[in-house]
């Protein structure tokens, strides 16, 4: 049996194990996409930095990032306010590492990126970029 998966708001402590979940995600997904050079080497300490950035802005203009752990970070999710204005709100990332996956924990942190729209920014559209390939 799995253990439950706890979903709850990221921390400034969490920059690192979210930047590494980052880059391990879009290496197997991005292979082939994205240059190997960028995915074998610089992605690691840019991940690091973004998350850093983003997880000590002041709350106000801070994304929606929410984590889901059982005895590890096993998905996030990243909801940016005003990334794309004519669209609405952007969500930036959602990610599940590969045990985790067909769990329901993607579905959970999509549910709370919904919930947290709605009441942020109501009537708001919430969009997503995708890679055509």
């Amino acid at each position: 049996m799995n253990p439950p998966v706890r979903i709850r708001a990221a921390t400034a402590a969490d920059a690192a194990a979210i930047a590494r979940l980052h880059a391990e995600s879009w290496r197997l997904t991005y292979r082939g996409i994205l240059p190997d050079a960028y995915l074998d080497g610089p992605i690691a300490g840019e991940r690091l930095r973004l998350w850093t950035e983003r997880l000590t802005l002041p709350e106000a203009a801070r994304p929606l990032v929410r984590v889901a752990e059982s005895a590890e970070l096993s998905g996030f999710v990243c909801v940016l306010r005003a990334a794309d204005p004519p669209w609405g709100l952007c969500l930036d990332n959602l990610h599940v590492l590969p045990p985790f996956r067909a769990r329901g924990v993607g579905r959970a942190l999509l549910a709370e990126a919904v919930r947290w729209t709605a009441r942020t920014a109501p009537g708001q559209p919430l969009h997503l970029w995708v890679f055509e390939a």
